[in-house]
């Protein structure tokens, strides 16, 4: 009994190990620089091109104006992302409509499910803009 309480033990142990090597590792440009400023972005946008979108995850944070503009502020999670993003909505379909009528309160946490957006960028801005999502789930 004792040598297979042993065995499980350092199997347990092993596997522990392992789980935890993979954590996501934080980035620095996201530690250090604010989610609506260019270097976050571009850093953003270029992690975005590197992971595969199907394996992310989107939550909504919260609904933000700025300088006239319209944005859902959403967290990305998966394949070792770990981020905030301002998403521009340009146009506010039924979806999320409910959104911007009540100013996000009530959705906060909600998950965005398919989450669809444009990267457009330049040399003076990048910018995340909103297309579309399948539904948003409590």
């Amino acid at each position: 009994m004792k040598k297979y309480l042993t065995k499980f033990l350092f199997l347990s142990f092993v596997i522990l190990a392992v789980s935890c090597n993979e954590a996501v590792k934080p980035n620095p440009i996201f530690e250090q620089a604010l989610p609506d400023s260019k270097p976050y972005k571009d850093e953003l946008a270029k992690q975005l091109k590197l992971v595969d979108n199907s394996k992310l995850t989107y939550y909504f944070d919260s609904y933000e104006q700025k300088e006239g503009k319209e944005y859902l502020k959403t967290t990305i999670e998966g394949e070792g992302l770990d981020a905030s993003v301002l998403i521009f909505v340009k146009n506010w379909d039924e979806a999320i409509l409910p959104i911007k009528e009540s100013k996000g309160k009530g959705y906060g946490g909600g998950q965005l499910v398919n989450l669809k957006f444009e990267v457009v960028k330049d040399s003076t801005a990048t910018e995340f803009v909103y297309v579309s999502v399948d539904e948003i789930v409590d």
